[in-house]
């Protein structure tokens, strides 16, 4: 939807300027509007970079079992080695 749209694009506005605790929360936004993988890996990343690696894992998680479900290889080798490099 636009407004899903409108929250990802401030997200990554908001993460390309250091605000990254207001980042997550339109990432967080954008997928209660209209849930999609690449938010769900960009709310993972967002995670991430605050420091909360618990989370970040959880998110990425769900994000790898969304694109086995969708047979998306190159985001399932992605995931993989993203998880892999967090020790998740």
């Amino acid at each position: 939807t636009a407004l899903a749209e409108t929250f990802f694009q401030q997200a990554r506005k908001l993460m390309a300027d250091g605000q990254i605790a207001e980042a997550c929360e339109r990432f967080e936004q954008s997928m209660d509007a209209d849930p999609a993988l690449g938010t769900l890996m960009n709310l993972a990343a967002c995670r991430e970079k605050a420091g909360h690696k618990d989370s970040a894992c959880h998110l990425f998680s769900l994000a790898l079992d969304w694109a086995k479900k969708s047979k998306s290889q190159e985001r399932e080798r992605f995931l993989s080695d993203r998880l892999k490099g967090l020790g998740c």
